[in-house]
């Protein structure tokens, strides 16, 4: 998940959120299946529904506000489709020579934009820079929380005693790698009886 990807998600919720809120503030009880099969809401529920979702928009709206607010240049989902004069002097040589390479646009329609960029980071360097900035993964809570449950499994009463830091076992239990036991066992040579 990119924070590009992330914006779009968290963009996406907030405008529905909103759009729920007032369609249910209409009766219109369409995104909300099972309330539409109450024979009776009263405009009391009603206005405590509502007066929720507006919380909730409220909060994501606090809470992503820098998220919301990220300013994702156009050049970076589709360089070829960008105004030259819309990009930073600084990055106008590079869309440029972007522009007239017919290659970079065979490689382009090949390739998401974010791998795009990847493979050419060497050739437009100014324009990685930037757009590397908004390619870069988008943290999540989830892997701060793998990395206690991994530690509270680690340290238990028989193991209390164990630095974790030290050793291998965290990094192995939060990869995602699978040993390749086969090949490992037959990189080593049995050791002959003497």
């Amino acid at each position: 998940m990119t924070l590009i990807k992330a914006k779009k998600v968290i963009g996406a919720s907030v405008t529905k959120v909103t759009l729920h809120r007032e369609t249910l503030g209409r009766r219109d009880m369409y995104h909300f299946p099972q309330l539409a099969k109450e024979t009776a809401v009263s405009d009391e529920e009603l206005l405590v529904y509502c007066n929720n979702l507006e919380k909730i928009r409220g909060d994501m709206e606090q809470r992503f506000r820098d998220m919301l607010e990220l300013s994702v240049p156009a050049w970076v989902i589709n360089p070829f489709k960008c105004d030259i004069q819309d990009v930073k002097c600084e990055l106008q040589d590079e869309i440029i020579n972007l522009h007239n390479d017919d290659e970079v646009k065979a490689r382009f329609s090949q390739h998401e934009y974010g791998k795009f960029w990847i493979l050419e980071r060497g050739e437009y360097p100014a324009m990685w820079t930037e757009a590397e900035l908004l390619l870069m993964a988008f943290p999540t809570s989830y892997l701060v929380e793998r990395g206690f449950s991994a530690v509270m499994v680690l340290l238990t009463k028989y193991r209390n005693r164990l630095d974790i830091t030290k050793r291998g076992d965290l990094r192995l239990y939060l990869t995602e790698m699978e040993p390749d036991v086969r090949n490992l066992a037959a990189s080593h040579q049995a050791h002959p009886s003497h």
